[in-house]
């Protein structure tokens, strides 16, 4: 389906006879999906706007967008639209031939009047929503709160997004037959147009590249469930978003798969169960790993890690870790990520997808139990853990915390075993589950090769971790202590993260007026859809003043602010007819790259 779109120009006289002439630039499709913890059966997002910028660290206010409107919005879902399959967000769009390195999906928020055709058709009720499953099994659909929905989530590129130049055609091109060549990232569309002169008309063929694009999401780091109000029994979900985008013709997959016949304890939601494999290399520093993408395993077992970022030349190795709170984690070292085109075609559904295509396989694996031998009695040794802020040290609301393991030999460093985005509003971790085995280790030789795993103790011993944690505009925090997983075992303190590139801490103060129709709320700060502060708006929802402090100041401190708000006794969501819970966004950003700012003026409607 092809969108029509309102083209910003980047400059220049060749560009511009490019888009006078209306064939010198490759036709680009963009792609979404990601993946979530298993208790998410939908995750929608739906788009309706379609931004590109050369700059890497481009903000939605900063100059050079590329700026396209979708015909009609559409909607991808990051559970369904996972395991080396993505939905389309955007085709056959004419984006200027160039080099990009950001890109902004402005969507469609939750509080529009109506959803779209889009999302109602995959099931949705809310242009942005979040269904999960509770703990007794009961599922809920509920509004997915995205910061200040207007300004877009910006999601930066992993490697260059190239838009090759095309061919330019003679005059005036006309409508022609048009039909499509491959299916792979870069295909080619010939297109027969008619060139007319003042005495004959001459039929002649160019040929225009296919590029795709897509923009992927870790549910895992990003989606956060929160509690309202502190210690409540209400449930929400917000997405502080720190995506990557990639080109599809520079990335690759891979694949494998689990035997699951002799686990027990292993809980199906929809199609997929509680263990995930996840691509990492080392961090830039090279202290610990770092997880790139991960997939759902599906109740067949089978995953697809997609995509990764590679190259034609030499494929980027990858480290594939799986893990689960019920197995014995698997490590298979030195898998390529090979290049390969995927393939496209249109679902059923309104959204069509684009698959993975030659996935490299690691082969099939029989999971290990999750236990422990003592004497003669083997018992399961599932843990939980904790973590929970202290009067020195909170973490910043957008942060996800990872558990990390180190194999015992020379030179290994952590890790990420597994990774979860906290609870923005009461800053803390509650009983995430994570294994108490040994770890089984392998190395990668050939796609579909069988591999030999053997058993390895982590350095920080059986059932015991390193905590640490990452966020927006954050550097990634040290590692605490070894940290013995356990309900019996007090909860587990960070370290505060410092602000990325040494930028210092600053804040801003808020004159708070209400119309105090409420008694409840949080103050939402956001940079580029992810969520880096949060306040408590209850002392001053009947007026007052609140200061935000510890946010990361410097040159790229521009923040957006959004509010939450309810009233205690009826806190169902107001969209769904049960509540007064209610999401507003407010439109002037407060600057802070000059340091702290206190006049600020926020209106709760």
């Amino acid at each position: 389906m092809s969108q029509t779109a309102r083209f910003s120009s980047l400059g220049g006289a060749l560009l511009a006879l490019c888009v006078a002439l209306s064939g010198c630039a490759a036709r680009t499709d963009v792609y979404g999906g990601g993946s979530t913890p298993s208790q998410y059966t939908h995750i929608f997002i739906t788009a309706q706007q379609i931004w590109f910028n050369t700059s890497a660290s481009a903000g939605v206010d900063d100059s050079g967008w590329a700026k396209f409107t979708l015909t009609s919005p559409m909607t991808f879902d990051l559970v369904t639209d996972s395991n080396g399959t993505l939905g389309e967000i955007a085709d056959d769009l004419h984006l200027t031939a160039g080099t990009y390195n950001s890109i902004l999906i402005i969507p469609v928020p939750s509080e529009s009047t109506q959803t779209a055709a889009s999302a109602t058709a995959l099931g949705a009720t809310y242009n942005l929503e979040a269904d999960y499953v509770d703990s007794s099994g009961t599922t809920h659909a509920v509004p997915l709160i995205v910061p200040n929905p207007e300004k877009g989530i910006v999601i930066p590129a992993s490697q260059a997004l190239t838009v090759p130049f095309g061919s330019i055609g003679l005059g005036t091109t006309t409508s022609g037959t048009t039909s499509t060549a491959a299916t792979g990232t870069t295909s080619t569309t010939s297109t027969t147009s008619t060139n007319s002169t003042s005495a004959s008309s001459i039929s002649s063929t160019s040929t225009t590249q296919r590029v795709s694009f897509a923009s992927n999401f870790d549910g895992n780091r990003d989606l956060h469930m929160f509690t309202y109000p502190a210690g409540g029994t209400n449930t929400g979900v917000m997405l502080s978003s720190n995506p990557s985008s990639s080109n599809l013709a520079t990335t690759g997959a891979i694949s494998g798969t689990l035997t699951l016949t002799s686990l027990t304890n292993i809980t199906a939601i929809s199609d997929r169960v509680a263990i995930q494999a996840s691509a990492e290399t080392l961090s830039a520093d090279g202290s610990h790993h770092v997880i790139v993408a991960t997939a759902p395993v599906q109740t067949d077992g089978t995953f697809t890690i997609y995509p990764l970022p590679s190259n034609s030349s030499t494929a980027t190795n990858y480290d594939v870790v799986i893990h689960g709170p019920n197995i014995a984690t698997i490590i298979i070292k030195s898998v390529p990520a090979t290049t390969s085109s995927p393939s496209t075609s249109a679902s059923s559904s309104t959204t069509n997808t684009a698959t993975a295509g030659s996935p490299v396989s690691i082969g099939t694996f029989i999971p290990r139990q999750s236990v422990s031998s003592s004497g003669t009695t083997t018992t399961s040794t599932t843990f939980t853990a904790s973590v929970n802020p202290t009067t020195s040290a909170s973490l910043p609301p957008g942060a996800a915390v990872v558990f990390y393991q180190t194999l015992p030999a020379s030179g290994e460093v952590p890790y990420a075993i597994d990774e979860i985005g906290i609870d923005p509003l009461n800053l803390n971790l509650t009983g995430e589950a994570l294994s108490g085995a040994t770890i089984d280790v392998g190395t990668y030789t050939s796609s579909g090769s069988t591999i030999t795993v053997t058993a390895a103790t982590p350095v920080e011993a059986q059932g015991v971790y390193k905590v640490g944690a990452t966020a927006p505009l954050y550097n990634d925090s040290a590692l605490s202590s070894t940290y013995q997983v356990s309900a019996s075992k007090p909860a587990v303190s960070l370290p505060t993260l410092t602000p990325a590139a040494g930028s210092s801490t600053v804040s801003f103060t808020a004159n708070v007026s209400s119309s105090g129709a409420y008694d409840q709320g949080e103050l939402i700060v956001s940079h580029n859809g992810a969520v880096v502060g949060t306040a408590s708006l209850a002392s001053v929802l009947k007026g007052g003043t609140l200061t935000v402090s510890g946010l990361p100041g410097g040159g790229d401190a521009k923040y957006y602010l959004s509010a939450i708000v309810w009233n205690s006794g009826s806190p169902g969501y107001a969209l769904a007819g049960t509540g007064s819970f209610k999401y507003e966004s407010f439109a002037n950003p407060v600057d802070l790259s000059g340091g702290n700012v206190s006049d600020v003026a926020i209106t709760i409607e």
